[in-house]
């Protein structure tokens, strides 16, 4: 893959764990017993169709909203920020979507002591383990590169 297989994580970053994601059943792949769920129901007897229809309403609408705060608060509301503060950049058009999922083999970099000494949180640095130097640092600690 020519050096783009990989995924590498620093286990102290937070970014890549945002946004905290919930897919909506129109996000999961049709290879999928959830994707056709509703035509399986329509062949249930009445009572348990009723009941498994409740369930599987209840679970469509808690993440379909859910999906929409994101949009409104990671998506517009975040959006204007960067406009406002970056008013060169083109914020793309959201996508109606929460599908999400990582790619590559992932590369783990653990944090210790040395670390957390040298690159320490002061409760403002926010991005004090996503930048370039901590990634470097664990890389070679971890790996022996020069």
């Amino acid at each position: 893959r020519d050096g783009w297989g990989y995924r590498v994580v620093n286990t102290e970053d937070w970014v890549p764990e945002t946004p905290l994601t919930v897919q909506t059943l129109n996000d999961i792949n049709t290879a999928n017993p959830i994707s056709n769920a509703k035509s399986v129901l329509k062949q249930q007897q009445f009572l348990v169709r009723l009941y498994l229809n409740r369930i599987y309403n209840k679970m469509d609408k808690a993440s379909t909203k859910t999906m929409k705060h994101y949009r409104t608060y990671l998506g517009a509301k975040v959006g204007g920020y960067v406009r406002k503060s970056l008013p060169n950049v083109v914020v793309p058009n959201l996508m109606y979507s929460s599908n999400y999922s990582t790619a590559g083999t992932p590369v783990i970099l653990f944090a210790d002591d040395a670390y957390h000494q040298q690159f320490s949180f002061t409760g403002s640095n926010f991005f004090v383990h996503h930048m370039l130097a901590p990634y470097m640092y664990l890389l070679q600690k971890q790996y022996h590169l020069p």
